[in-house]
């Protein structure tokens, strides 16, 4: 995974397992959206939601695909990539990987989200800092 641009850990809470112990898969979503905003955040040296506010945006999720592969239970430490996996004219897609701490792949998330002026109520171009920097980090 050294080909990834960003990594974060983030240790399974007990709240966040079933009964038997297991992550509950609605869990999964918000981690996956959880790492694409601290990865966004990470990419523009400010925080998202602030820039994103800022140039009178909104980005819904499009898509969010989950795949999970291992189950994961509390006290279990995973490592989550993210990278961008594809970037359109008024959509993006960034890709989660998290990591048990075997280094087997626990689940995949695929986040697309599109971005929304807030003031026009419809669809817009991605704001050009935000294109350059994921265009780069695409390629």
């Amino acid at each position: 995974m050294s080909e990834q641009h960003f990594v974060h850990e983030r240790t399974i809470l007990f709240g966040e397992c079933d009964p038997a112990g297991i992550l509950y898969t609605p869990r999964i979503c918000e981690y996956v959206v959880e790492s694409a905003l601290l990865f966004l955040t990470h990419i523009l040296e400010q925080p998202f939601e602030r820039y994103i506010f800022s140039q009178s945006m909104s980005l819904p999720a499009r898509n969010l695909d989950v795949d999970f592969l291992k189950p994961l239970t509390w006290d279990d430490t995973i490592k989550l990539y993210a990278s961008v996996a594809e970037v359109r004219r008024h959509a993006y897609t960034i890709l989660i990987t998290a990591l048990n701490d075997k280094g087997e792949t626990a689940f995949t998330g695929r986040l697309t989200q599109v971005c929304i002026s807030t003031e026009k109520k419809c669809v817009t171009s991605i704001p050009s800092r935000l294109r350059d920097v994921l265009e780069r980090l695409s390629a």
